[in-house]
C-alpha cells in the first residue's frame, strides 16, 4: 500500500492495570527512534475507549534537530521523552536543552518540573566528568526558577519546616540546585564563587522554609573554604 499521504498508526491496547500511559512513553523515550521509522504516530489505550498520544514522528524529528515544537499534544509528549532521557543521564538529551534554550532565549519553554529536576541531577554527573561550565550554565539557567513557590505558601516542603517535621528528602528544582551548586563550589574553582555566592544570598533570604535549610548545603562548603589557601595537591587557592 502506498504510504503517501497517509499517517501510519500504531494502537497498543493495554493488557494489565499496573501499566499507564506514562509507563509507556518511558519506555519508548530510550528506543532507538530509527527503529520506528516506519511508524508516525502511536496510541495507548489504558482502559477502554480511552487514547493517549505516546510517539509521533513529528516530536521525534524534533528532538533529532534539537527544535521547539507547539502542537499542544506533541508539545507535551516533547517534554515527557526529555525528562525521561535526562533521567536516563542521556547528554543528547542535555544538548537538545541547551539548543532549544538558545533558539528560545530563555529556558522557560521546559515547564516540566520533573524535566528540570533531571536537568540538574544531570548537572551533577557533568561535575564529576569535569565539565564544570556546563554544569554551570544549568545553574545559571534555572536560578529563578519558581519550584518551589518562592512564598512558601503552597508548599509542602516549606510547611513541614515550618511544623518542625523532618525533610531529609532532597527535592524541587532549587532544592537540587543547592546541591549542584555545593558540587561546583567543592571543585575548588574561585571564579564560579562570586555568581555562586550571589544565588546563596538570595536564597537565604528566601521565604520558602525548605530553600533556605538546603542553601546550608552550599554556603557550608564555601565557608570551609573561607581560610584556604592551598588546595589538596599543594597548589595555590585563592
Amino acid at each position: 500500500m502506498d504510504g503517501a499521504d497517509h499517517e501510519r498508526i500504531v494502537v497498543v491496547l493495554n493488557r494489565t492495570m499496573f501499566v499507564d500511559a506514562a509507563d509507556t512513553i518511558r519506555a519508548l523515550s530510550s528506543f532507538e527512534f530509527d527503529e520506528l521509522e516506519n511508524i508516525d504516530k502511536i496510541y495507548f489505550e489504558p482502559t477502554q475507549g480511552q487514547f493517549t498520544l505516546i510517539f509521533d514522528r513529528s516530536v521525534i524529528d524534533a528532538i533529532k534537530e534539537r527544535q521547539k515544537i507547539n502542537q499542544p499534544g506533541a508539545a507535551e509528549l516533547l517534554l515527557e521523552y526529555i525528562r525521561y532521557q535526562l533521567q536516563n543521564k542521556n547528554t543528547d538529551a542535555f544538548d537538545c536543552v541547551k539548543s532549544i534554550t538558545s533558539a528560545s532565549g530563555n529556558i522557560s519553554w521546559l515547564s516540566d518540573d520533573g524535566a528540570k529536576e533531571a536537568l540538574v541531577r544531570l548537572g551533577e554527573e557533568l561535575v564529576s566528568k569535569g565539565a564544570l561550565g556546563e554544569a554551570m550554565w544549568i545553574v545559571q539557567q534555572l536560578e529563578h526558577d519558581p519550584d518551589p513557590d518562592p512564598t512558601g505558601e503552597t508548599d509542602r516542603y516549606h510547611l513541614m519546616v515550618l511544623r518542625s517535621e523532618q525533610t531529609g528528602v532532597i527535592t524541587t528544582v532549587r532544592g537540587h540546585l543547592c546541591w549542584l551548586m555545593a558540587k561546583l563550589v567543592v571543585q575548588n574553582k574561585a571564579e564560579y564563587y562570586t555568581e555562586i555566592i550571589a544565588i546563596i544570598k538570595r536564597y537565604a533570604t528566601d521565604q520558602n522554609l525548605y530553600i533556605k535549610k538546603q542553601v546550608a548545603i552550599p554556603l557550608g562548603e564555601l565557608l570551609a573554604r573561607r581560610k584556604a589557601t592551598k588546595n589538596s595537591d599543594g597548589s595555590a587557592f585563592d
